[in-house]
């Protein structure tokens, strides 16, 4: 009974967290990919490294902003998008610890 208790508080914990599908349109990919940045410098900051690090990632977010806002993205598109990334940040901290998911979200970042 115990063992059917946890297996079924993970797989809800699972299904719960998991990641929504991948964006449909290029503004959603541009929002996104800013939206994470966002939240990298705010959840993350002592997993980015450097200054430099840090400086290249805020600019790196400016040019996706930019070109999110070029798209047609809204200042309510752009905020729903950091609210998306934020839970799902937040979700995966939960299960696999900060560093694996801020190392997991830079590395993302960086390959984007």
């Amino acid at each position: 009974m115990k063992k059917a208790f946890i297996a079924t508080a993970c797989l809800t914990t699972l299904i719960a967290c998991g990641p929504p599908p991948p964006p449909l349109t290029p503004v959603q990919v541009a929002a996104n990919q800013w939206a994470g940045a966002q939240v990298a410098v705010a959840q993350c900051s002592s997993y980015i490294g450097g200054f430099s690090d840090a400086q290249g990632l805020k600019a790196e977010a400016a040019k996706d902003l930019e070109n999110a806002k070029k798209l047609g993205a809204t200042d309510a598109f752009l905020n729903a998008s950091v609210t998306q990334i934020a839970n799902q940040i937040t979700g995966a901290i939960f299960l696999i610890g900060q560093q694996d998911t801020c190392s997991t979200l830079i590395a993302s970042l960086g390959t984007a």
